[in-house]
C-alpha cells in the first residue's frame, strides 16, 4: 500500500508531453510551408491537400492537449482536497505536516492516514476541516510504502 507525504501532494503539476509538443510544433512548420507553397503554385491541388490534412492534425493536437487539460485539474484538485485533510489532521492531532501520510487523493471517505507508526481511517468526510472522524486502527502485516515528493 501506498502512503503520500504532504509534500508530494503539494508538489503535483502538470508535466508537459514532449512528443506532442514536438509533433505540434512539426505539423505547424509543415503547414506554414504547405501553405506557401500553396500560395507561390496559386493553388496547385497537392498543397491544398497536404494544408487541410496538417490542419485537421492540428484540430486533434489541440483537443487532445484540452482533454488533458481538463483531467489535470481534476486530479490537480484532488490533491489539493487531500492535502486540506493532511493539514486538518495534522492540526487535530498536533503534529507536523511531514509526519502524515494519506493512502488516496480521490475519495477521503475510508481512507488510511499513517502518523509516525499509528494509523487512523477516515469514517466519514464531506471535505471539510472538521468534516470527519478518525478512527484509531491497527494493520496485520503492513506492507506500506511511503511516497516523498521528488
Amino acid at each position: 500500500m501506498k502512503l503520500y507525504s504532504y509534500g508530494y501532494l503539494t508538489n503535483q503539476s502538470a508535466i508537459n508531453n514532449g512528443i506532442q509538443i514536438a509533433m505540434t510544433a512539426v505539423m505547424v512548420l509543415l503547414l506554414c510551408a504547405s501553405l506557401f507553397r500553396l500560395y507561390k503554385t496559386h493553388g496547385e491541388v497537392k498543397y491544398r491537400e497536404l494544408s487541410l490534412i496538417l490542419i485537421v492534425g492540428l484540430l486533434i493536437m489541440g483537443f487532445i492537449k484540452f482533454d488533458e487539460f481538463q483531467q489535470e485539474t481534476a486530479k490537480e484538485s484532488s490533491f489539493a482536497n487531500a492535502a486540506q485533510v493532511v493539514e486538518s489532521v495534522a492540526k487535530k492531532l498536533e503534529v507536523d505536516t511531514d509526519k502524515v501520510y494519506i493512502s488516496s487523493a480521490s475519495s477521503l471517505d475510508g481512507t488510511l492516514i499513517a502518523v509516525d507508526n499509528h494509523y487512523y481511517r477516515i469514517v466519514a468526510s464531506d471535505n471539510s476541516d472538521d468534516g470527519y472522524v478518525l478512527e484509531s486502527i491497527t494493520l496485520k502485516n503492513p506492507d506500506i510504502e511511503l511516497v516523498e515528493a521528488q
